[in-house]
């Protein structure tokens, strides 16, 4: 069957993600962004499968995951919001699913960034020929 996660509150909102549907080739890793301000759960289970489903009384929830160290980055308030948190999940080729890391990316303002790539060519620039 399928496979999905959702964070905290999602189902109420609808909100859930499919990770691996049927017939995906395996082993793989997949990459899911979301935006949080603080920890959070996430909860992997089967989606519902019309051409196959899971018996009746079969427990859905594949794993529970809890996201945490996830810190509110200064200056993110009127931008799109919460920081964005990005979990990797796997599925081996024993049909294991798990979630493997999650990193919090910061997001650097375009004009540091321009900065930051000007003083890299100027210290380039800067440094010796090489022998």
């Amino acid at each position: 069957g399928a496979g999905g996660a959702g964070g905290e509150g999602d189902k109420a909102g609808g909100n859930s993600v499919v990770i691996f549907k049927r017939g995906d080739a395996t082993p793989f890793t997949r990459r899911v962004t979301f935006r949080r301000r603080e920890a959070f759960e996430l909860e992997a289970t089967y989606e519902d499968d019309p051409v196959m489903p899971l018996q009746e009384h079969a427990p859905r929830v594949v794993g529970k995951y809890r996201v945490s160290g996830v810190t509110d980055a200064p200056g993110e308030e009127g931008g799109e919001g919460a920081p964005k948190i990005r979990v990797y999940f796997d599925h081996d080729t024993d049909g294991c699913f798990s979630v493997t890391s999650a990193q919090q990316l910061v997001e650097v303002p375009a004009a540091a960034a321009a900065a930051a790539a000007g003083d890299k060519d100027k210290a380039a620039a800067d440094a010796p020929p090489p022998p």
